[in-house]
């Protein structure tokens, strides 16, 4: 029996967070018996033969180096995806050695349908092992693998998931899903956590390389940390690693390369802001759990106006986009509280707070105006449009700045020329009343691509 109710309540309260692209609406409820249905019928159709159909494409900044390509299939689909990793789950867990491996571990609490635990729980404790053998080996190695998931490829994964589960309904429907969103046998999309939980597990082929030359080694997703009595003795253990991961298909990033003393680390990591918190804001393998449930409305206000006034560092696939899932879960707990009839909710307090920032709305007309009619930065457009959906416009003391902010997002939806642009331009600023959807027109939009989704809801607008 393939785990559908939990996956479809998983994605749809967690993992979805870590998508790239906001969704078009947040959902209080659905009707999950339906929804189980179609989900089924879905699987064997997949089962059957039927290809799934493409997921859309977006290009999304990384904070150093070109864009890259992040895909977000229908909400089914990857409610179909997350079935197939929960499905596997308990066994990639018990794949790796969690005394060495401190990324995704499981939930903590049985009764929350969670894929892992919180990942700034799991990064503080890696801090502090890092902290703890250092104590014991005065040299640390670290190997930071270039574009881990881009290199793993699709048939080696593959088999890893057999050997997991030999000739079993998930492994096979996984196949399905991986020929339709592979562009090639090489790479594990960008995608969202399910993608990335299940590769912290495959990476277990390199713990196997690293243990065969180090047993003192740990890592988080593909941050490796190899510790030894010598500086020679690192650098000889790192030779010899370098040569077997290109077997494998994986290089060494060399940017991110460090050999170092015990205290040339903790002096170095005691003057990194993040370090205790997020590790490297840039990273897309965080999970959007480093923000906690709900962020404050101050703490978050603050990442929004530090987004618009250095885009270049954190307009990204990193620290952009978890902040984009914490502004997401914010406003899902802002649903809840008003089907409640809670007087107010955190997203009250930074909608005022971010409806005060003039700084941040200057900033937002000047960066749509420079983005509003580049195809390839779509991403970007979106992200401030959807943030701007919690400013107060009538209530912001520059009345002109408002005028220019709604002047510059009505010509946005005539001019753009993404698709996905326009709509969300369209979807600005709508009253409760004007957002609300039928269970029908949810039903639709959920098995629907994303575009065609944008359209399904606010199309018609």
């Amino acid at each position: 029996m393939l785990p559908i109710k939990a996956s479809i309540r998983m994605v749809l309260d967690s993992v979805s967070y870590s998508n790239a692209l906001p969704p078009w609406f947040d959902v209080p409820t659905i009707d999950y018996s339906a929804r189980e249905r179609t989900i089924e019928k879905r699987i064997g159709a997949y089962l059957a033969g039927e290809r799934p159909e493409p997921p859309f494409e977006v290009s999304v900044p990384r904070k150093a180096g070109a864009p890259r390509v992040w895909l977000l299939p229908s909400v089914n689909d990857q409610i179909v995806l997350q079935t197939c990793i929960s499905a596997l789950a308990e066994r990639m867990f018990a794949a790796v050695d969690s005394s060495r491996v401190f990324s995704y571990p499981p939930p903590a609490n049985p009764s929350r349908l969670e894929l892992a635990d919180s990942q700034v729980g799991a990064w503080t404790r890696f801090q502090e092992e890092t902290r703890n053998r250092l104590a014991r080996s005065p040299f640390m190695l670290q190997v930071d693998l270039a574009q881990a998931f881009a290199s793993i490829g699709r048939e080696r994964f593959l088999r890893f998931a057999q050997e997991l589960a030999p000739g079993s309904m998930e492994v096979e429907l996984l196949a399905s899903l991986a020929a339709a969103w592979g562009r090639d046998d090489r790479g594990l999309p960008l995608m969202n956590d399910s993608l990335f939980f299940a590769g912290n597990s495959y990476l277990k082929v390199v713990d196997e390389i690293m243990l065969r030359h180090s047993a003192d080694f740990i890592r988080f997703v593909d941050d490796y940390r190899v510790f030894g009595t010598s500086s020679a003795g690192l650098e000889a253990i790192l030779a010899r690693v370098t040569t077997e991961l290109r077997q494998l298909g994986f290089t060494i990033n060399s940017t991110k390369l460090r050999l170092g003393s015990s205290e040339e680390y903790l002096e170095a990591i005691s003057k990194v802001r993040y370090e205790s918190t997020v590790g490297d804001p840039g990273s897309p393998y965080v999970s959007t759990a480093v923000f906690g449930d709900v962020v404050p409305p101050d703490v978050l206000t603050g990442a929004v106006s530090q987004v618009m006034t250095n885009p270049e560092l954190y307009l990204n696939e990193g620290f952009g986009r978890l902040a984009l899932g914490a502004i997401r879960r914010m406003r899902a707990d802002s649903v809840m509280a008003a089907r409640m009839h809670y007087e107010k909710s955190p997203r009250d307090s930074f909608r005022e707070l971010l409806t005060k920032k003039s700084s941040v709305v200057r900033d937002m007309i000047g960066h749509l105006n420079a983005f509003r009619r580049s195809p390839e930065a779509a991403w970007q457009s979106v992200w401030i449009l959807y943030v701007a959906d919690d400013l107060e416009l009538d209530r912001m003391e520059d009345q002109a700045l408002a005028r220019e902010l709604r002047s510059v997002v009505a010509e946005i939806r005539s001019e753009s020329t993404e698709a996905i642009v326009r709509l969300w331009a369209s979807r600005l600023w709508l009253s409760g009343s004007q957002c609300e959807l039928s269970l029908a027109k949810i039903e639709a939009a959920h098995a629907a691509s994303y575009p065609e989704s944008g359209r399904i809801c606010y199309g018609g607008r």
